[in-house]
């Protein structure tokens, strides 16, 4: 279940458009989902991947590519 809803989250909030408010959201609800323990290694995994990216583009400053954050 959290697998499915991860891959939502992440095309809904960290799309190819991205508002700093949605990237917020979506780095509040991953963490959340690591705090729950997930045995599961490979949604692990993804949870932290998807965590990295999120903050790596918090940090950007600048577009980059085809993403635009706004």
């Amino acid at each position: 279940m959290i697998r499915q809803q991860l891959q939502q989250l992440m095309w809904k909030n960290v799309g190819i458009i991205r508002r700093r408010k949605d990237l917020k959201e979506a780095l509040k609800q991953i963490k959340k989902w690591e705090r729950q323990g997930v045995i599961d290694i490979e949604l692990r995994n993804m949870l932290l991947v998807s965590r990295l990216i999120v903050e790596a583009v918090l940090k950007r400053k600048k577009s980059l590519g085809c993403h635009y954050v706004l």
